[in-house]
């Protein structure tokens, strides 16, 4: 269990990518009230992003209609020479978004045989991870035909035009640009037409990071589509209903292929994913709560012990592994009839960052 968590946690790509790789996207869409939650589950991948919107589907490929337009979205996988990519360095990230702004913008240049006027505008979301939003204005010949999508429904079919017997001229392209777990850059494209403002087509792409939601690691569909349609408090529970998780709205739930444990990531800092382990053995005659808390104890060479907190219902320690570069936290509780193991395991640049969400989710941990 401890070795396949530290997986989790890294993931690092091993190989360092000398060119630009398209992934293959494994997209999903899930309705809920007036929005669609847009997820991209494959490798290096993992996101999703909530899109105020009342239609939103695959046309091909990576092109979608949503909110009344073609919206093209492209992963990539790039290399900057580092086999953990930007992972830890706000300046690398900032370096790779206008990287790929370049490559996209010379092979627009090149593509259209024109030269564009561009812009570009670089912003940050609350935890300070960076977005580049830019623009090329359109070449004056470029048009979106009048064209219908049809939407094949469970009751009657929705034809939806892009516009009404006109052909309407493209005036800019938008992107915005972010990149995620270390190596993969995300790019959003829109195109403005002649009958919209651009800076009312910006706000809608400067929204999406407030939206955004970084996983690090494969995504649990079934428990997120269980979240997203689920207006309340969402909890998670053992099968015996021995343990009950209010799971807060920032911490996102992976998949995992083995028994009695969740495992979840935190808000990321600098590309790097903060992860959590909750795990549980049921009380025996042979398991008594000080053998639970060795036997864990024992899994890992451990530095710089602490222990934070010691009672009958909850044990709590700090320590660090690999040479002080994780920072840990286990926490040890004692229930009536079950005994739960959650780790929490950061770096030394994140650990601060998110020590206060751990808290926060061992107090909505209850146990019978």
């Amino acid at each position: 269990m401890e070795k396949f968590f530290i997986y989790l946690f890294l993931f690092l790509i091993a190989s360092e990518l000398n060119a630009q790789q398209p992934i293959t996207s494994k997209h999903y869409s899930i309705k809920h009230d007036s929005c669609y939650l847009f997820i991209d589950n494959a490798k290096d991948c993992w996101y999703t992003i909530d899109f105020k919107t009342d239609t939103l589907f695959q046309v091909e490929g990576n092109m979608f209609f949503c909110e009344g337009k073609i919206m093209q979205v492209n992963a990539i996988l790039f290399g900057n020479g580092r086999a953990e990519g930007v992972m830890g360095s706000l300046k690398a990230e900032k370096d790779a978004l206008y990287g790929h702004k370049k490559w996209e913008l010379d092979y627009q240049q090149e593509t259209l045989g024109k030269h564009l006027k561009s812009g570009e505008e670089l912003f940050y979301d609350n935890n300070g991870k960076p977005f580049l939003l830019w623009w090329y204005k359109s070449p004056k010949n470029v048009k979106i035909p009048e064209r219908e999508i049809e939407i094949q429904g469970t009751v009657s079919k929705t034809k939806i035009s892009d516009t009404t017997a006109v052909e309407l001229q493209i005036t800019y392209q938008l992107f915005l640009e972010f990149v995620i777990n270390g190596n993969t850059s995300v790019s959003i494209c829109i195109p403005v037409q002649e009958n919209e403002r651009i800076d009312i087509e910006k706000q809608k792409l400067k929204s999406i990071p407030s939206k955004l939601k970084v996983y690090g690691a494969p995504i649990d569909l079934t428990i997120l589509e269980q979240r997203t349609m689920n207006a309340g408090k969402f909890f998670l529970q053992d099968s015996l209903n021995l343990i009950k998780i209010e799971v807060p709205d920032w911490l996102n739930i992976l998949r995992v292929p083995i028994d009695n444990c969740f495992v979840g990531t935190f808000p990321e800092k600098n590309n790097i994913y903060n992860a959590v382990l909750i795990g549980w053995n049921y009380k025996s005659d042979t398991l008594d709560f000080q053998k639970f808390i060795r036997y864990y104890q024992n899994k890992t060479e451990r530095e710089n012990n602490k222990i934070l907190s010691n009672d009958s219902h909850i044990f709590r320690e700090f320590y660090t592994t690999d040479n002080s570069y994780f920072y840990r936290q286990n926490a040890y509780i004692n229930g009536d009839n079950i005994y739960c193991y959650v780790n929490f395991t950061a770096t030394k640049s994140t650990y601060d960052f998110n020590i206060e969400r751990f808290d926060e989710l061992i107090n909505k941990i209850e146990t019978k």
